[in-house]
């Protein structure tokens, strides 16, 4: 018989909070953390998951109401969008579109990873789609939508329960490595941020503030980017209800970012906005924080420990095929610089789990060595939005030739 444990919105929240702060403690105590860059978030969640599969083992099963996990990760990308000049949008659109022929090509050769193992462990190739871009790529969102045609169609036992442990494996996995492999390029190369200098020059000014005033900036940042992920929420549910063929493939927080991208570059409220900008961009590094560990809470690693080990080698065969392209191609073709390095831990994170698990990954890396305009804009909107249309269409194509 099993139990069930129930925490309201705000026990939720409470834990969520507390989530965060085990991780950001253990990450202070351990130096290997420290060394690899490992995200507080994914640290604290992982313990949490962790304590959660013992209660399950013994017939206690977790559950929480998180009404705010959207909001926060909408707050955040607003906060890129914010953070996003238009000159440098123009000035980087060779970098945008280099790295979405990077993306895509992971694709195309992480489903033909999948489909080829599948094959030679004696499983139906599709499940090597559902363990390569359905899930990997796609997100736990993509993987139980194709679940149910993979289901119904295809009549695969158990695609709803195989796709959620292989996005939850991605997830997990793409936020442990996406840190050290960008850390690696890093030091290898002796690479280092041009911004650093006005990223520096922006602490020392914040650390020069009265403590009567430094809250009110925070205080005005955390308004904005709550209206503008509100809003954000609004447009993308009415036009998703108008069921358009493109835009309904457009996930919400893209809409954050463009409403931030929009707002934040109006001369007029860009003027307003710059004296607190740096704090913006605080406010929405917390946010991003609190949306993964209210993401990581959900995670059942029982999903993972029932996976088959056929399976599993799939999933281990897909990391390292992953970690392989990142470091030899996807940093290579972006330039061999800090902002490839940067976008290469961020590739990591979306290519294995998801564009905030990405985006976490680039947060990491800044925070230490510096800030990377180039990857906070061209990182989110390829996984964000190019990346899920050519995935769709790279999976109909492969389940045409396989079906």
């Amino acid at each position: 018989m099993t139990n069930s444990l129930s925490f309201n919105a705000y026990a939720s929240f409470a834990l969520a909070v507390l989530v965060l702060s085990i991780g950001q403690q253990i990450l202070k105590r351990v130096h290997i953390l420290r060394h690899y860059h490992i995200p507080a978030p994914i640290i604290g969640g992982i313990v949490l998951a962790v304590f959660a599969t013992l209660l399950h083992q013994n017939g206690t099963t977790l559950n929480f109401a998180l009404p705010l996990k959207t909001p926060f990760m909408l707050m955040f990308f607003a906060s890129v969008g914010f953070s996003a000049n238009l000159a440098l949008l123009r000035q980087g659109g060779k970098t945008l579109i280099a790295f979405l022929f990077c993306a895509t090509l992971f694709i195309v050769f992480q489903d033909v990873v999948g489909i080829g193992m599948a094959e030679a462990l004696g499983l139906d190739p599709l499940l090597g789609l559902l363990a390569g871009s359905i899930t990997l790529s796609g997100g736990h969102g993509t993987g139980a939508a194709w679940a149910d045609i993979f289901a119904d169609d295809f009549h695969i036992n158990n695609a709803l329960e195989i796709a959620m442990a292989c996005a939850t494996f991605g997830l997990v996995v793409g936020g442990i490595l996406g840190g050290p492999l960008g850390n690696r390029l890093i030091q290898k190369h002796s690479l280092a941020s041009e911004e650093n200098a006005s990223v520096s020059e922006k602490k020392t000014t914040t650390k020069t503030v009265a403590p009567s005033r430094k809250m009110k900036p925070k205080v005005i940042s955390f308004g904005i980017l709550l209206v503008t992920g509100l809003l954000a929420q609004y447009a993308f549910e009415h036009i998703s209800a108008l069921d358009n063929p493109v835009l309904k493939f457009v996930p919400n927080f893209v809409y954050a970012i463009a409403f931030g991208v929009i707002v934040g570059n109006i001369p007029f409220t860009r003027k307003k906005l710059s004296p607190i900008a740096f704090d913006i961009g605080q406010v929405g590094g917390i946010s991003l924080g609190l949306f993964l560990a209210m993401a990581l809470m959900e995670l059942k690693l029982w999903n993972l420990l029932s996976l088959a080990t056929p399976l599993l080698v799939i999933l281990f065969s897909q990391l390292l095929f992953t970690i392989l392209f990142v470091y030899w191609i996807t940093f290579r073709v972006m330039g061999q610089n800090y902002d490839a390095a940067v976008m290469s831990a961020g590739h990591v994170g979306f290519g294995m789990g998801a564009t905030p698990t990405a985006m976490m990954n680039l947060n990491t890396i800044t925070s230490h060595y510096g800030a990377s305009t180039k990857a906070y804009f061209v990182v989110p909107l390829v996984g964000a939005f190019f990346i899920d249309i050519v995935n769709l269409v790279i999976i109909q194509a492969y389940i045409a030739v396989l079906g």
